[in-house]
């Protein structure tokens, strides 16, 4: 979140810097993202594992100078590291 969290910076250093933490399904969501639209600035605590459904995909709260931000990340056999996918805004899913 903290990377996905910079508006102020050029999308190339960004980007350099988000993709590798991405799945394959987060590269393909964030690629034509502006980083000066998003909106957060800072994450302003530590994030929370409510639950999973699964072994290989976690949902994370992480709280925000805007809000609690849901974090989707994935894990396969093949890549075992947990990678983001996706990063709701609060209120989206309400």
């Amino acid at each position: 979140m903290g990377l996905f969290a910079r508006p102020d910076v050029p999308y190339e250093v960004w980007w350099a810097d988000l993709e590798p933490v991405l799945s394959a399904r987060g590269t393909a969501a964030y690629v034509t993202v502006d980083p000066a639209r998003i909106p957060v600035r800072q994450v302003s605590g530590p994030a929370d594992l409510p639950g999973w459904t699964t072994p290989e995909v976690a949902r994370v709260s992480v709280p925000t100078d805007v809000g609690s931000y849901l974090v989707v990340v994935s894990r396969s056999v093949a890549d075992p590291v947990w990678r983001e996918e996706r990063f709701i805004a609060p209120g989206v899913l309400s």
